[in-house]
């Protein structure tokens, strides 16, 4: 790297925002944050949100920015990457037409379906009526997903057809997810009853356009207790690496899956350049497409980081905004294992507490990474709670027996079981039997 630090600013307030500025940040790059959170530094932090596309365009240019890597999708739906396009600065993420891959659910489905890619079968509700007629239709109680946006939220899993009616009613009537549940789809359910045969996978690429290097399989957990019961929720840890996914799988499920999709996003006149994230449920029948985000996982971002700090991020980032940009480039892979264990508000994902601090974090920092999220400064500088997922702590290791005790053992000192609390199975099953 050359002697002269070169400026970043990373659009969004979350643990992946924090984990991606970290790592540059260690890699001796000026970082800054729109509009960061509790973890970072007060005077490398904007007062934007993420979607004042104006304002950060503004500090992009009066600020000598050489690069914004945008973290969440409102933005990019909302077209951050093109209006930085337009005024010359490099942006790392895709174009808004790209992040229609996962502003719409049906977008998605319907793409699949033209390129014959393995996925859920569905249908697509706009009226509550006609999603009682199709739920009632279905061979076994389907899974309902909001059409649109829902942080992570839409989809809901139910037990049975009057929970699944339940489901639809609270999207479309209700408004649960606003906007996003105006569609729902009404998808098949490729677990039912054979729980024990399907686990899903996520599986992150770096795209120019044209190529897609994938980073680490990671095993996220996404409903909000132990065992996997509970509502959905943007995610409450995960591990790293998954030993059911080695390389020839992921080479697999790029070849099958990622490169169809990029090719048919340059056919469209839209190449796709930042991170496409591809959520699969790994079957006896094969890998099936779950979801695609169009951004860095959150937190499977944190969970990878640190298995990928030998890589010079700001250079990846740069060559990713250039077609064909990564070319000759390859992602080097620590054998380092990694646990990471979110700790959550009370309530979430429903009603939460904030406002209450958050103590012990320099000792936790220093037996595993503290990543922040939904977490901020009061006046006196203590940590407090902002949000819902307030901070994912990765233990890592030779093995997975030391990263679970070095992530729990960092947890412990952090979670406070009055305030907060936090799944204690993560990557359970990986351990050593005693």
């Amino acid at each position: 790297m050359g002697a002269t630090p070169r400026i970043t600013l990373i659009v969004g307030p979350g643990g992946r925002e924090h984990a991606i500025g970290s790592t540059l940040s260690q890699q001796g790059h000026h970082v800054l944050y729109a509009p960061g959170n509790g973890g970072v530094p007060q005077d490398r932090r904007i007062k934007l949100a993420p979607t004042d596309i104006a304002g950060i365009v503004a500090a992009a240019r009066s600020r000598g920015v050489d690069i914004v890597v945008v973290g969440p999708e409102v933005p990019l739906v909302a077209g951050l990457v093109d209006a930085l396009t337009r005024a010359g600065i490099p942006a790392f993420g895709p174009s808004a037409a790209c992040a229609q891959l996962e502003a719409s659910k049906s977008y998605t489905k319907e793409l699949c379906r033209q390129l014959h890619l393995p996925t859920a079968s569905y249908k697509v509700a706009t009226s509550f009526s006609h999603a009682v007629e199709l739920i009632r239709r279905c061979p076994r109680v389907p899974v309902i997903k909001a059409d649109g946006l829902a942080a992570g939220k839409g989809v809901i899993i139910p037990g049975t057809c009057d929970e699944a009616v339940k489901a639809a009613y609270a999207m479309l009537e209700q408004r649960r997810f606003g906007i996003a549940g105006a569609s729902i789809l009404i998808e098949d359910n490729l677990v039912w009853g054979r729980e024990e045969h399907c686990r899903e996978l996520s599986l992150m690429f770096l795209c120019d356009g044209r190529n897609a290097l994938a980073l680490p399989p990671v095993r996220d957990c996404k409903r909000a207790f132990d065992n996997d019961e509970g509502p959905n929720t943007g995610g409450m840890g995960g591990y790293s690496p998954v030993p059911a996914a080695d390389v020839d799988m992921a080479e697999e499920l790029r070849q099958r899956f990622a490169l169809p999709i990029l090719e048919e996003m340059n056919r469209r006149g839209h190449p796709y350049h930042g991170v496409l994230y591809l959520g699969f449920m790994m079957t006896p029948d094969g890998p099936y497409l779950l979801e695609i985000n169009t951004r860095f996982g959150d937190p499977e971002t944190q969970i990878v980081m640190p298995r990928l700090e030998d890589n010079d991020w700001f250079d990846i980032f740069l060559r990713s905004t250039r077609f064909g940009g990564l070319d000759g480039v390859t992602v080097n892979v620590s054998n380092q294992v990694t646990v990471g264990v979110v700790i959550a508000a009370s309530g979430y994902p429903e009603t939460f507490e904030t406002g209450f601090p958050l103590g012990n974090l320099e000792a936790a920092n220093r037996l595993a990474h503290v990543f922040h999220a939904g977490t901020d400064r009061s006046a006196d500088g203590t940590v407090v709670a902002a949000g819902g997922r307030l901070l994912t702590i990765v233990g890592s290791g030779d093995a997975f027996d030391a990263a679970h005790w070095r992530a729990y053992a960092a947890a412990g000192l952090v979670s406070n079981g009055t305030h907060t609390r936090l799944r204690m199975d993560i990557a359970a099953r990986m351990l050593t039997p005693a």
